[in-house]
């Protein structure tokens, strides 16, 4: 079930203030997206020239995607090799990856060119960057180009790199920079095997996005283009990427308005996958554990409805309802009922004596 895999993730990234992971469609009008949802972040962490650092280098992880994967159309037994960007803050530093497919011809000199790379120290990579900038030996696609010298550049630090062979023709390429604090070079940051098993996770469940973060209204904003985008790629059914994204919206103000605080801040996770033709939608949070009776009868209360049962309900909120600052009583919940073609899928994980973990998931 949704529920339990979603609940499995956040535990697995519960060490993370920030945890995004996109799968899909990968292009130009995504990056700006990607910079607009990590620009909060970046700014209540401080430090300018260190927020330069990593905007760019989410910006250019990105780039590299678009630039060198490879896009086999009609290809059997490429199943669960999605491209993949990825940007985590772990132990106060920021890990940035990507992840696509490349031809098998070309692994043996990008291997090659990137374990040179990774010999380098920041003044031979300097040197490298203004020999080869004129002529632009690297910088065919497949190649080691530019983008990925200036990104060991500006990290500072050896990048991380694998591939995985797909099939006769491909292999996925897997590509992370850490970016820490020489005074922090001790703890240890994310790396590239459980970035592996995570990205391996999601596409089994195929996942096309993991937000993981102090939930907020500057954050909704840049992951609703996001998935907007990514919907409008794959097909122009209007009505359900309208529902998809007014389902979203009621869930994230769910966790903003009504999730319980966890360790000072507004502890959320959402997904979103597309199975059989159906989109389904997850979100977790914590919730208090007196809230949990009337919580768990009112879901079962709409699960237990059709969609006149749900209209007359919501009718019947509407007038009974005082809409304060934090929302009505449900009824949010109610209208994510009328647009799901299903019953709510839920569950509440105990974590302390105050304290349960609800997940809930719906499909559209």
């Amino acid at each position: 079930m949704l529920v339990f895999k979603v609940y499995e993730l956040y535990q697995a990234l519960e060490e993370d203030s920030l945890s995004l992971f996109y799968l899909g469609d990968v292009s130009d009008n995504i990056t700006e997206k990607l910079i607009a949802l990590n620009d909060r972040r970046l700014s209540e962490a401080g430090g300018g020239k260190s927020n330069r650092k990593i905007g760019f280098l989410i910006a250019e992880c990105f780039q590299n995607v678009i630039r060198h994967q490879e896009q086999p159309h009609g290809v059997n037994g490429l199943q669960h090799a999605s491209p993949m960007f990825m940007v985590r803050h772990h132990n106060q530093k920021y890990a940035v990856a990507s992840v696509n497919l490349v031809r098998n011809e070309k692994v043996a000199p990008l291997q090659a060119k990137l374990g040179n790379l990774s010999r380098l120290d920041s003044g031979e990579l300097k040197k490298m960057y203004l020999d080869i900038l004129p002529g632009g030996e690297y910088s065919d696609k497949g190649g080691a180009g530019l983008g990925l010298i200036e990104m060991a550049r500006r990290s500072g630090q050896q990048f991380q790199f694998d591939f995985e062979r797909r099939d006769e023709a491909h292999s996925l390429f897997f590509f992370q920079l850490n970016m820490q604090d020489e005074k922090l070079r001790q703890q240890p940051a994310a790396s590239l095997p459980v970035t592996k098993q995570l990205y391996n996770s999601l596409q089994q469940d195929e996942i096309l996005l993991l937000y993981k973060s102090d939930f907020s209204q500057d954050s909704m904003l840049p992951v609703l283009e996001m998935i907007e985008h990514n919907m409008y790629r794959q097909g122009p059914d209007m009505f359900k990427q309208k529902a998809v994204l007014y389902v979203l919206v009621e869930l994230f103000q769910n966790i903003m308005k009504h999730g319980a605080a966890w360790h000072g801040r507004q502890e959320g996770v959402l997904t979103i996958c597309k199975k059989a033709g159906n989109y389904m939608l997850c979100a977790g949070n914590f919730v208090a554990q007196d809230k949990i009776p009337t919580l768990r009868q009112h879901l079962l209360q709409i699960n237990a409805l059709d969609k006149g049962g749900l209209q007359h309900l919501y009718k019947q909120e509407l007038r009974n309802t005082h809409v304060s600052t934090k929302g009505g009583a449900g009824l949010g919940l109610i209208e994510t009922g009328r647009y799901s073609s299903g019953a709510f899928d839920f569950s509440f994980v105990t974590v302390d004596d105050h304290h349960s973990f609800f997940t809930l998931s719906t499909a559209i």
